[in-house]
C-alpha cells in the first residue's frame, strides 16, 4: 500500500469530520471575526465577554453595527470569515451578508431566529415555566407585561399566554405592553390590579420587572403582599437591584461559551441548515411571588 501524503491525510480527516457533523474552523491563517453589536448594555456585556474569551486566539476581531452603518457592515462581511450577531438581525440583513460573501459563517446570539447557528435561551419553555409557577402559587388572575418590539420577549409572552389561555387554567388573563413611559406604564398596571383584580404580574425581562416593581413601590404597593412580580433574565452581577425578584433565566456565560465553541467547531459545512442551540432556563426564588390559597385569593379581591 502506497503511503498517504500529509496533505491528503489532512484532507481526508477534514472530510471525515464534516461527515460526522463537525467542521474544524481553525487553520493556519488568521480568521476575521466580526462582532456585530447594538448599543444596548445587555448585548454589549455579552459581546465583551466573548471578545475576552477569544482575544488571545488566532482571530482578527472587528466591531460593526449593521443598524447604524449598513454599508460598513457589508464591507466587512465581504472579507470576514465569521459574524457573531448581538443585534437581532433580520432575515434580510443575513441574506445581504451572504450575497457579499456566501462563505461567511453567521452566529446569532440571543436575538432573532436567523443565522447558521442560533444561540439563546429556550424562551418558549421559559414562558411555560412562568405560567406553571404562578398557577402553582395559587394565582388565577394574572397579567403579562412585555416590550413588544423585542423578539425574545414576544416568544416568552406568547408561550406564557398560550399556556394560560389554551388550557383555561386561569380565571382572568391580561396583557400590558410597555411603550417607553414609566409613569403611564405604572398607572396602567395599577388599573389592572384595581379593575381586573390581578394578583400577579409576569414581566418578560429584567429591565421591565425593575421598572414595574420600582414604580409600584413608589405608589405605595407592597411586593408580594399587594401584588406578586415574576421576572425574566438574571440581572448582571454589577447591576444593583433594590429588590430581588423571583426570576426565570440562565447563566449568561453559557451563551457566550456556546458562541466561542461554534467559532472553533462549525456544524456541517455543506448543508443549508440552521442549527438552534437553546439553553433551558431555571427558576430562582427570592420571595416576590406570594403563595395564596383560595380563601386568601378571595380576600385579596374584596
Amino acid at each position: 500500500m502506497r503511503p498517504v501524503s500529509a496533505k491528503k491525510m489532512r484532507q481526508q480527516v477534514i472530510v471525515a469530520l464534516d461527515k460526522a457533523g463537525v467542521l474544524q474552523a481553525r487553520n493556519l491563517t488568521k480568521q476575521k471575526v466580526m462582532i456585530d453589536v447594538i448599543k444596548e448594555p445587555y448585548r454589549i456585556n455579552l459581546a465583551e465577554s466573548l471578545v475576552n474569551k477569544i482575544s488571545d486566539l488566532n482571530y482578527e476581531i472587528c466591531f460593526t453595527n449593521h443598524k447604524e452603518n449598513r454599508t460598513a457592515f457589508l464591507r466587512q462581511a465581504a472579507e470576514g470569515n465569521s459574524i457573531v450577531f448581538f443585534s437581532s438581525p433580520s432575515q434580510e440583513i443575513l441574506r445581504a451578508a451572504k450575497m457579499e460573501n456566501p462563505d461567511v459563517f453567521c452566529i446569532n446570539v440571543c436575538g432573532s431566529e436567523v443565522g447558521d447557528v442560533i444561540i439563546g435561551m429556550h424562551d418558549y419553555l421559559g414562558g411555560t415555566m412562568a405560567a406553571e409557577y404562578l398557577l402553582q402559587q395559587g394565582h388565577r388572575n394574572i397579567a403579562a407585561l412585555s416590550i413588544p418590539i423585542e423578539p425574545t420577549q414576544l416568544n416568552r409572552h406568547k408561550s406564557f399566554m398560550g399556556e394560560l389561555i389554551s388550557f383555561k387554567k386561569a380565571n382572568k388573563v391580561c396583557e400590558l405592553f410597555y411603550k417607553g413611559k414609566d409613569d403611564i406604564f405604572a398607572e396602567e398596571a395599577i388599573q389592572l390590579i384595581r379593575e381586573q383584580k390581578i394578583t400577579a404580574f409576569f414581566c418578560t425581562c429584567d429591565y421591565l420587572a425593575f421598572i414595574c416593581s420600582s414604580e409600584l413601590i413608589k405608589r405605595g404597593l407592597r411586593i408580594p403582599e399587594d401584588i406578586s412580580v415574576l421576572s425574566y433574565d438574571f440581572p448582571f452581577g454589577h447591576i444593583h437591584r433594590p429588590l430581588n425578584l423571583d426570576t426565570i433565566g440562565i447563566d449568561l456565560d453559557q451563551m457566550v461559551r456556546m458562541a466561542e465553541y461554534y467559532l472553533h467547531l462549525r456544524p456541517v459545512g455543506n448543508m443549508n441548515i440552521s442549527c438552534h442551540c437553546l439553553i433551558a432556563p431555571e427558576l430562582k426564588i427570592y420571595g416576590s411571588v406570594r403563595k395564596i390559597t383560595e380563601q386568601a385569593h378571595g380576600d385579596m379581591l374584596k
